[in-house]
């Protein structure tokens, strides 16, 4: 009867009603036929009968299929050696646990009340209205599954491509589509939808801030030009986003002339044991033995079928992460290669050399898009490609060359997957300068350290990471650091110059006044700089007539809490404002959120996203001179004190308007 009820609410109208007919006809007979005394008990036996029967049949039939799930979620890859995370859980409970508190588990997952992050769910509970950008839409919820009515994302496609039909439409349709997956349950959340081409799993247009609970379209995430082609936004999770967010992900493109993606597979759904470990059915079918586990255990070897990265060398270590983490190619200018990876993904796994399956990109080497990837000085700008960055650094690269892994700073150097918070997997001691000091032991002696830094030895400037790792990348609405580690040191300010410590944490000093010190202190070679770069402090310069890269890390800055306490804020706000009117969405988010966390500020309404009117109102407001603020000449003052806004003007007038995309 329990199977009879659950299956109930699957079936068809058409069957539902088959049987009520049914139920009546047998009730009407039993009241034609039977005698007087009868009639009463075979009304109710009779439809009773009917109701047995029929759970007993529907009883032996397993529910319906979800045809949706079966189309459209990728199958899991049987032939690759993957055993999953669940199969792991039964001998490393603990190691599954810590595991499953991290945010790589819910990279990716299927849509449902529990993957769905709380204030979105209850914005589809609502059926929320969105809008933005020409388009709306609305959030629906029937049942378990999640739903948006949107545009058609086949015409909104089209019509982005310029294709004649589609651009001829003057009312596009609306269409319901089922949200599949989900990816991030950290900063954003983002949800795929299914598509007319079967298989294939198309972005929804808007994606879900956590932190601000609030819903952003596509279109304003990442730091790219406004007038981006439109065609551009659009994404296909089983082409960009199978290949770091899943284990093993085989993005299943079939032939051409359609280039479905409809053979798509996975080890798992999402980033599991198997991401860091490789394989592991060969391990699980050896230890399934307890001889040989007991006697494993015993010579503490590596574990058979699998690497545990904790004890790997730092090389293979660190390639685990940078399969994801890193600027990559690994089919360039090869057609069949590229269309092999687009069949069946990235061949590396855990254990291999990944040198020997890809390239990892630098600055010169020609690769189109790299004038984007990287600072002038060859450092990453783009966040979640720390691996480039640790490769190009002396503190990897030195203890290799001479031989001494001991010495040689791997990934797991500061963080961890299983000993750490799940926010960044940072250990402990990454956040001191023990993880510095570790191997640089001369300056584990706090006088040695202030001698060193000339910052007092508990102050932000002598952190070792604010100095030789500061935060000149960018992803994710924020600033990160940079896993370049070097030192410090002032270049003019050029399109495409990459911010420096000194300056990011002194938001109101001139790059002259860093060069300075630097050269008294660390005897660098004297930096000829203009007029500009002498007289203006030069976060000032980079908010407001840098290139796009630099206004975003210098807006996010004058949020940053150490470089509030080094430079004061009084001075900030008329200063900042004016950053809320960027043409990059991006930097217009950034400095919202430095605004809102100035002390003294006013709470205000601002959305980043709004009209122009809207965003001058704000900027306007909030660039009013502030009763009793002073700042110098170089925080463009005048000698009244107040705000020199016609100099502010001329800077804003100079901005560096170059196209400047930052891919994350």
């Amino acid at each position: 009867m329990l199977a009879f009820l659950h299956n109930l609410t699957e079936w068809p109208l058409a069957e539902m009603s088959l049987l009520g007919a049914v139920g009546a006809i047998s009730a009407w007979l039993a009241r034609s036929n039977l005698p007087p005394r009868w009639r009463g008990r075979g009304l109710l036996l009779a439809p009773v009968t009917v109701l047995a029967i029929a759970a007993a049949y529907w009883g032996t039939q397993p529910p319906q299929g979800d045809v949706l799930a079966d189309t459209y979620l990728p199958e899991r890859s049987d032939d690759k050696g993957f055993a999953s995370s669940q199969t792991c859980r039964s001998c490393h409970p603990g190691e599954y646990a810590s595991w499953h508190r991290t945010y790589h588990r819910t990279m990716t997952q299927v849509a449902g009340a529990s993957t769905v992050v709380d204030a979105a769910r209850r914005d589809f509970d609502g059926h929320r209205e969105l809008a933005g950008h020409g388009q709306t839409a609305r959030l629906l919820r029937r049942n378990s599954e999640f739903w948006v009515d949107m545009v058609n994302p086949e015409w909104d496609k089209a019509q982005a491509a310029g294709i004649p039909e589609a651009v001829a439409v003057r009312t596009p349709e609306h269409v319901q589509r089922r949200v599949m997956l989900t990816t991030g349950s950290h900063h954003f959340q983002v949800f795929w939808v299914t598509s007319a081409r079967t298989g294939e799993l198309w972005q929804f247009p808007w994606r879900f801030h956590i932190g601000e609970s609030r819903w952003v379209h596509r279109n304003d995430v990442f730091l790219q030009p406004p007038d981006k082609p439109a065609l551009s936004h659009f994404r296909t999770w089983n082409h960009q986003c199978i290949h770091c967010h899943n284990v093993g992900g085989e993005p299943g493109l079939g032939a051409p002339p359609q280039n479905l993606f409809s053979n798509t597979r996975v080890g798992e759904i999402g980033i599991a044991c198997e991401a860091c470990h490789g394989p592991a059915e060969a391990h699980v079918r050896k230890y399934r033995n307890p001889t040989n586990r007991l006697a494993d255990r015993v010579q503490h070897g590596e574990k058979h079928g699998v690497i545990n990265p904790g004890t790997a060398t730092p090389k293979m270590a660190s390639q685990v992460c940078g399969q994801c983490h890193s600027h990559m190619v690994n089919h360039e200018g090869d057609v069949d290669r590229a269309r092999d990876f687009l069949k069946t993904g990235l061949a590396y796994r855990p254990g291999d050399d990944l040198d020997q399956f890809a390239r990892f990109l630098k600055l010169g080497d020609g690769y189109p898009g790299n004038e984007h990837r990287f600072w002038a000085d060859g450092n990453c700008r783009s966040g979640g490609r720390e691996y480039n960055g640790l490769r190009s650094s002396p503190c990897y690269q030195v203890p290799a060359r001479a031989g001494d892994s001991s010495r040689q700073m791997s990934c797991l150097s500061c963080h961890s997957m299983h000993a750490a918070p799940a926010n960044d997997q940072l250990k402990p001691i990454a956040g001191t300068n023990t993880a510095c000091t570790s191997c640089h032991d001369i300056l584990s002696d706090d006088d040695a350290l202030t001698a060193h830094t000339h910052h007092g030895a508990t102050s932000a400037g002598s952190q070792c990471y604010n100095c030789h790792m500061p935060h000149t990348s960018y992803a994710l609405f924020k600033a990160i650091r940079t896993h370049q580690i070097d030192s410090p040191r002032v270049v003019p300010t050029r399109p495409n110059s990459r911010p420096n410590a000194c300056n990011l944490c002194h938001l109101d000093q001139t790059l002259a006044w860093s060069a300075g010190h630097l050269s008294r202190w660390y005897n660098q070679p004297t930096v000829e700089l203009n007029g500009t770069d002498r007289e203006i402090a030069a976060a000032v310069g980079w908010l407001l007539a840098g290139d796009a890269g630099q206004r975003a890390i210098a807006a996010w800055h004058f949020g940053w809490k150490p470089a509030q306490q080094a430079s004061g804020t009084g001075w900030m706000p008329p200063r900042l404002a004016p950053a809320l009117n960027d043409p990059y969405p991006a930097v217009r988010w950034l400095a919202w959120q430095s605004l809102k966390g100035i002390p003294g500020v006013p709470e205000f309404e601002f959305d980043f996203d709004g009209t122009a009117a809207h965003r001058r109102s704000v900027m306007r407001t909030l660039s009013a001179d502030r009763p009793g603020d002073t700042a110098p000449p170089r925080l463009l003052t005048r000698p009244d004190g107040k705000l020199d806004r016609q100099k502010l003007d001329e800077i804003i007038r100079s901005r560096d308007n170059r196209r400047v995309e930052i891919y994350e």
